[in-house]
């Protein structure tokens, strides 16, 4: 039925939303053994990297206007770079004639969304 008087807004998701989902009473922690099965299955490593103060706190900044946590975003401006030089590298040899496919686009998740890293909407 179509009522050009009044425009019929989509309700927004409470998930998406925040209403539902965010609260702390009811947040519960995985298990160890949970967490490594997800980082298994992810094919994740912890690591440690010492960064200036400053460069954390930009990326927290950057992060929270994004809606992420701070070490998701990293992980996500990593996997950029290396994608990028990956792609560079390969040109390169290409034009010196003796490029061999060497790239591993295992870490490169083609569903996550390029504006997390700071790409074009």
């Amino acid at each position: 039925m179509n009522k050009p008087a009044e425009m019929i807004h989509e309700a927004e998701c409470p998930w998406e939303s925040g209403v539902l989902g965010l609260s702390e009473e009811h947040a519960v922690a995985v298990s160890a053994a949970q967490e490594k099965e997800i980082d298994e299955s992810l094919d994740l490593v912890l690591m440690s990297i010492r960064l200036p103060k400053a460069l954390i706190n930009d990326l927290k900044f950057i992060a929270k206007r994004e809606g992420l946590g701070y070490q998701p975003l990293m992980r996500r401006v990593l996997i950029r770079f290396v994608s990028n030089e990956m792609k560079s590298i390969a040109r390169q040899e290409l034009v010196r004639g003796n490029y061999v496919d060497k790239t591993d686009d295992a870490h490169v998740d083609e569903d996550e969304p390029v504006c997390a890293a700071g790409g074009a909407r």
